[in-house]
């Protein structure tokens, strides 16, 4: 994937192949390519609940949560998503 010209994988990892610890500045990345490329200011991202990593990730850099809903999708093996907002 390309986020503002420079190519970035959504999971880098170690040799033991744990994470190692970049989701905050892939997320930073996705901030600064949104709010240069679309004139809409409101940035929000879904999250299927139980994806605690990814929540963790969203929040720490200033996303908020809105609303919980259920879906008659299943993800991740869960219909129940987290909608969170640019604070």
């Amino acid at each position: 994937m390309m986020v503002g010209g420079t190519p970035w994988t959504t999971k880098e990892c170690d040799d033991s192949g744990a994470a190692t610890g970049n989701g905050e500045r892939y997320v930073a990345a996705v901030v600064a390519h949104a709010r240069e490329t679309f004139e809409h200011r409101r940035l929000r991202v879904t999250i299927a609940w139980g994806n605690e990593r990814a929540f963790r990730v969203w929040s720490g850099v200033g996303f908020v949560e809105v609303v919980r809903f259920v879906s008659s999708r299943t993800v991740m093996g869960t219909n129940e998503f987290v909608v969170l907002e640019f604070a």
